[in-house]
């Protein structure tokens, strides 16, 4: 089920008894019989059976279809108890949602707190013919990471670019005089420090560069993007080959944007995670810039920054994929922001892309399991024993697993996900059932 909640404009909640609007939408809702199995079921005809006193256990596994299914999906009556939502303003009622859409299911969210939620559950429920006896019924909830859609690939280059003004010495010979400031009420009167050599500004580009269906998955060390320094004039001709310009500090920013809809309100949320933020000090050497002719942008020199300055920036475990649904919408974008330092003065320039976030998950690659204890049993791949029963691997070894990336097969291992939630996926569960109330 998911949850969205926006804040009411002032001017259309004149009075402010009610202060925010909220949506809830079921999209999901798969059962199974566990007991009694089917041919018991048809052989009684009061429909009721006994289960001796002790412990009983059954198997079972759930498909979890691919997409949406709200339209089909009972929604919560009127009278439900899951319309009714306790905030910090009291309590508040979920109207019946005015929209619902199709598409891939969504993965579980709540990462900004109860404007947007998206919880999956299992309920268990033993249903007792007595009247005076409430039925039973058990709640857990589960994380959900949809399956990546396969995406054809793509030769397509994807670009952003900026300029900025950097300072060069002409190269003449000339100087002049560098001052410093005094703190003094004759601060109106200037020290010479030292010559300085007679400079210039030169224009440079700042672009990044990331194939289309690009794959940003968190985890996965070094992000598919490429950055480039480029300049429209030869570096000989604009001082460049001789200048000192560094890339004195580089940052990386994510920036999520959740719009959430609310009968006929909507409201954005955005926040920034840092994925990179260093000071690599690394000098431009124009002498190995390459010249490139385009017919759109004519003939330029770029010089490639090294990937390995910005190789450690990684995109956390805990970020959703990129989706859209009923009443919520998740997009990203990746912000570079450059520092270059030359002459004792910094010039900064920042580039804004919009990507899309995986969920490194496959329908066609199956897991690979951890290794199994040594202490005594026989090596992975081997039979132990007439039956070949080897004990399973414990829970953490699951949790700890490493597998190897099918979008960089020769990169190594990487870390299996585990996709944490805050706190409040786990909470109040129970109130989003109606049918716990209905009896």
């Amino acid at each position: 089920m998911s949850q969205s909640k926006v804040p009411i404009p002032q001017d259309n909640n004149r009075n402010r008894s009610k202060k925010d609007a909220f949506e809830i939408h079921k999209f999901m809702y798969v059962t199974q019989t566990l007991f009694p199995p089917p041919e018991i079921r048809k052989a009684s005809a009061s429909g009721e059976f006994t289960l001796p006193a002790g412990k009983h256990s059954y198997d079972f596994s759930l498909v979890i279809p691919d997409n949406l299914a709200c339209q089909s999906v009972k929604q919560p009556g009127s009278l439900s108890i899951s319309r009714f939502v306790i905030d910090k303003h009291g309590l508040d009622y979920a109207r019946s949602a005015s929209f619902h859409s199709s598409g891939p299911l969504p993965p579980s969210l709540s990462d900004i707190d109860k404007h947007a939620i998206i919880r999956y559950f299992l309920k268990v429920t033993v249903a007792r013919t007595s009247y005076i006896k409430t039925n039973i019924r058990v709640y857990k909830p589960i994380i959900f990471l949809p399956p990546d859609i396969n995406s054809f690939p793509s030769q397509n280059v994807l670009f952003v670019r900026r300029d900025v003004l950097l300072g060069v010495d002409r190269g003449d010979g000339n100087t002049r005089p560098a001052y410093q400031e005094k703190s003094s009420v004759k601060s109106f009167f200037k020290n010479v420090v030292s010559p300085q050599p007679v400079g210039r500004d030169v224009s440079i580009t700042l672009e990044m560069r990331y194939p289309e269906n690009s794959k940003f998955t968190p985890l996965r060390k070094g992000l598919p993007i490429k950055l480039f320094a480029i300049s429209r004039m030869h570096p000989k001709e604009s001082k460049l080959a001789n200048s000192t310009i560094q890339l004195s500090h580089l940052t990386l920013n994510l920036l999520s944007t959740t719009e959430t809809r609310a009968q006929s309100y909507m409201k954005a949320y955005t926040l920034s995670l840092p994925l990179f933020n260093e000071n690599p000090n690394y000098r431009l050497d124009w002498s190995q810039a390459v010249q490139k002719t385009n017919p759109q942008f004519g003939t330029s020199w770029e010089l490639e920054i090294p990937p390995s300055i910005y190789q450690n920036a990684i995109i956390p475990d805990f970020v959703p994929p990129t989706f859209t649904m009923c009443n919520i919408k998740r997009h990203y974008q990746l912000e570079v922001a450059a520092f270059f330092t030359t002459y004792g003065t910094s010039r900064n320039v920042s580039l804004i892309a919009d990507i899309i976030i995986m969920s490194g998950l496959s329908r066609n690659s199956m897991p690979l399991l951890p290794n199994r204890p040594q202490n005594g049993m026989p090596p992975m791949g081997s039979t132990g024993g007439q039956n070949g029963d080897l004990p399973p691997p414990s829970y953490d070894a699951v949790l700890t697993e490493e597998g190897i990336s099918a979008a960089q097969p020769a990169s190594g291992l990487e870390p299996r996900r585990q996709f944490g939630q805050a706190p409040g996926y786990y909470e109040n569960i129970e109130s989003l059932d109606e049918k716990r109330w209905s009896q």
